[in-house]
């Protein structure tokens, strides 16, 4: 897992094609264990490529993540989700709540 230096480097020093190189490679790297700390990473030292691919990859993954995390808790799936929720800034799981709302409502996987 990277830490908080990896990801505040390439901003401090003003590299930016670094930057952009490092969020490239972690937006390939997503994992459903690993997607929400790089989600609070991205979102902490403003890498707007690897928030939005990590955004895109909790929706895509949505059920597995969030879905069934309220069904199971054996998964270390739903315990990220679990640990996300509980230390993650509430703008940010608000932000994440939205996007899968929105595809939800995109598919009409709710039943009216």
């Amino acid at each position: 897992m990277c830490t908080d230096s990896l990801y505040s480097l390439p901003t401090q020093y003003e590299v930016t094609a670094l930057k952009v190189a490092c969020e490239q490679q972690l937006s390939l790297q997503l994992t459903t264990d690993s997607v929400f700390a790089h989600l609070v990473h991205a979102d902490r030292h403003n890498a707007p490529t690897l928030k939005e691919n990590c955004l895109k990859f909790v929706v895509f993954h949505a059920a597995e993540l969030i879905i069934s995390s309220s069904s199971s808790s054996s998964s270390s799936s739903s315990g990220a989700w679990h640990q996300f929720t509980a230390t993650a800034p509430s703008e940010l799981i608000f932000e994440v709540l939205e996007r899968v709302f929105a595809q939800a409502n995109n598919h009409h996987y709710y039943h009216q």
